[in-house]
């Protein structure tokens, strides 16, 4: 039985650096959470035609007072989306396969303290070949680092979204492949990033 005075709440992408406790609460800067957050937000309206979000995107208008945010968000999506690879990670080979856009779940873990941990997490985007493979895509904005930091930094969140998509979906783990797509603010890079 899930003792509830035991159980503690945090973020998944707000996490400590792998082999560390699996996700120690972070800080980041108000301005780059709240990109992300708007990014994600655009992101969501991505379903299998890359083309037709495109066109969308050029019909929405900005928040008022959202105008440098959108902005930005959208270039950079357009960014994403001139990536051969990216937008193949998005949009490539969709046929037959079931999409899971923004999808929510409840991640359950025990710490080893014995303390229960429950993480809310939202899937940005999980492709899934019925019983054979899956692959999640998760969004990331970054300031500066690596791709090789980014993966590190994201490696514990991966893990545990890898591990609740093999339970929700009966695949094993070794199927699941983890992609995280990078949009660093610090400039106009946008990358693919492996992290199994």
């Amino acid at each position: 039985m899930l003792n509830l005075t035991d159980t503690t709440r945090r973020q998944p992408s707000a996490h400590a650096a792998t082999g560390e406790a699996p996700w120690a609460p972070q800080t980041s800067e108000l301005r780059g959470k709240a990109f992300g957050t708007y990014l994600h937000g655009l992101f969501a309206r991505l379903g299998r035609d890359a083309d037709a979000f495109l066109c969308e995107l050029e019909g929405l208008e900005a928040p008022v007072g959202q105008e440098a945010v959108h902005a930005q968000a959208v270039e950079r999506i357009r960014a994403c989306l001139r990536d051969p690879r990216i937008r193949h990670a998005l949009v490539g080979e969709l046929a037959g396969k079931v999409l899971w856009v923004e999808r929510k779940a409840a991640i359950h873990q025990t710490l080893p303290d014995g303390a229960t941990e429950i993480v809310p997490a939202v899937f940005d985007r999980v492709c899934i070949t019925p019983g054979r493979s899956a692959v999640i895509v998760d969004y990331k904005t970054a300031r500066g680092g690596t791709e090789a930091e980014l993966r590190e930094r994201y490696a514990g969140q991966m893990t545990a979204y890898r591990d609740a998509v093999a339970r929700l979906t009966g695949l094993p783990a070794e199927a699941i492949r983890c992609q995280l797509i990078g949009i660093w603010t610090d400039g106009a890079r946008v990358a693919v990033v492996d992290v199994f």
